[in-house]
């Protein structure tokens, strides 16, 4: 049986933007998706608040060659905190379109955003 995939970084943006916390979740980083299946991979588990938002990527919508990956992860922080009251739809679209903008990489972009309990 293979291992379930896991994804190298994921952003948790909270929905109170006061605080300008927009923090990358590092626990659990391993391998990347599509490398040696076999191989265990690292989870965690983090508390996801109602109207946060979580991001799972690849890493093509960060990296541009020659460039720091630090660099660009800052950059997506910066371009989403500016989107991240938006609703999924209106906030997935300009993100690529701005950080893929000159990709030749595969780009992938999943976005969770939890509603509160009733």
């Amino acid at each position: 049986m293979a291992a379930a995939p896991s994804f190298r970084r994921a952003s948790a943006a909270p929905a109170d933007h006061a605080t300008r916390r927009h923090p990358y979740l590092e626990e659990g980083a391993g391998l990347l998706i599509g490398m040696d299946p076999e191989l265990p991979r690292p989870t965690t588990v983090g508390l996801l608040t109602p109207h946060s938002t979580l991001r799972l990527f690849t890493e093509g919508l960060m990296e541009r060659h020659g460039e720091a990956l630090n660099r660009g992860l800052a950059r997506s922080r910066q371009h989403t905190a500016a989107l991240c009251c938006e609703p999924l739809d209106v906030f997935c679209e300009p993100v690529i379109r701005h950080l893929a903008a000159d990709r030749t990489d595969d780009v992938a972009l999943l976005t969770l955003r939890p509603a509160p309990l009733p």
